[in-house]
């Protein structure tokens, strides 16, 4: 599967101090094993004024970490903006001391409803704050999720759910929490929590303890303490079950452990576009997505805002959010390039022929910087010759790219 960062290519303002940011890069990421290498408006006064700095600090404070999620920790002693999410359940804006609050509310009362280190819950549910923090929240004490979309089959989330041995449910929707409670055996289910709405007639009779997103968090105040929190989890401990769609028969189950997920927080780059303090997330892709999981936690990690949408949303959201980063597959890109054109469609003879040239400019410097680094999809390696030329034409066509892009900064 195709997948790419889109970075700061007009989708926001880069909010960079004494450092000069690159328009795009293009990155690949992979599932690292802990020793391959893969290749909004907050006061930023505090901030370090490079990337490079906060990649250099990254690398030094994740050396030590035993959990994907640490740096929730960590986030909470500086200010700023940490998730924004108004699609799933009542809107939220959480700081980051507020999300480790929340985290840490969580795990406390997951301690309480029995489940210790070692123990799996799932989570069916879409990308969201409330989705995030509850697997923080069981990974701070030592257990591991198996996450899938909540608009899968029911008997692939049965099926999900007794295959990773899970002994807890967090699903997103009333409706996924009722039919779940209507095939699991409820001996195997200790708890279901609720993230959005109110719990159904259902909940009440099924004889499980069902709880809402709130009524947990509150549950798990007293005991907290985020000040002392202990983090369980080790490096080489199980911290994500990730399932296959099941397009070609049942699920299968990819094994992820801490030290896997913080490779790629440790040691992924995009050079002088690595994020910012204060900079923002658009996240659309599922939660059970790796590379959504990945990207998640590498740009929380950078103190980066997560904003949470989704399809229907992703238009608006793009002008409303105006991100700096966004973690796609194709589909999405297909939905921004398609209303882009629709747009253009109908603007004047004369802004049709300014934005077709400049997007003619942009496509040519992208191809001619591939084949200069080596990244053109090609069978074989181009010639001295046309690597030559490439770089001159990615010289003289990089000051117009850059034209472009200030111009379609300034006017959104």
């Amino acid at each position: 599967m195709v997948v790419g960062f889109l970075l700061g290519s007009g989708l926001g303002p880069r909010r960079r101090r004494a450092v000069k940011c690159s328009v795009a890069q293009d990155v690949a990421v992979s599932v690292g094993d802990g020793k391959s290498v893969a290749k909004k408006d907050v006061s930023i006064s505090t901030y370090p004024q490079s990337p490079v700095t906060d990649v250099l600090a990254m690398a030094v404070e994740s050396s030590s970490w035993t959990c994907v999620a640490q740096h929730f920790q960590r986030n909470a002693k500086f200010d700023g903006l940490s998730m924004i999410d108004e699609h799933h359940g009542d809107p939220v804006r959480w700081t980051h001391k507020e999300v480790y609050e929340q985290i840490c509310m969580f795990a406390a009362a997951l301690e309480e409803l029995g489940i210790k280190k070692g123990d799996v819950v799932s989570i069916f549910s879409e990308s969201s704050a409330r989705a995030t923090v509850a697997d923080a929240g069981i990974l701070f004490i030592g257990g591991a999720s198996a996450a899938r979309g909540g608009n899968a089959p029911i008997d692939e989330l049965k099926y999900i759910y007794e295959h990773s041995e899970s002994v807890g449910l967090v699903v997103e929707s009333r409706k996924i929490l009722t039919k779940m409670l209507e095939v699991l055996p409820r001996e195997k289910v200790k708890f279901v929590v609720l993230l959005c709405g109110d719990l159904p007639e259902e909940a009440f009779e099924s004889g499980v303890k069902c709880y809402t997103f709130a009524e947990v968090t509150e549950m798990g105040r007293e005991n907290a303490q985020p000040e002392t929190r202990e983090i369980k989890s080790e490096r080489d401990g199980l911290a994500a079950m990730l399932y296959t769609s099941g397009t070609t028969g049942q699920p299968k189950g990819v094994p992820l452990t801490h030290a896997n997920l913080l490779h790629q927080v440790k040691h992924v780059s995009i050079g002088s576009a690595d994020p910012c303090p204060g900079e923002t997330f658009l996240s659309i892709l599922p939660v059970w997505h790796i590379f959504e999981r990945t990207g998640q936690h590498f740009f929380s990690a950078r103190r980066a805002a997560i904003a949470f949408t989704n399809t229907k949303s992703l238009r608006n959201d793009l002008k409303k959010h105006r991100p700096e980063f966004l973690v796609g597959v194709p589909r999405v890109f297909d939905v921004i390039y398609s209303g882009i054109m629709n747009k253009m469609e109908k603007e004047s003879m004369l802004k049709k022929a300014i934005f077709f040239l400049f997007y003619w400019i942009s496509k040519k410097r992208v191809l001619a910087r591939r084949i200069v680094h080596g990244y053109a999809k090609t069978k074989e390696s181009p010639p001295l010759m046309k690597k030559v030329l490439s770089l001159i034409a990615m010289v003289l066509l990089t000051p117009l790219d850059l034209l472009a892009q200030v111009i379609v900064s300034s006017n959104t």
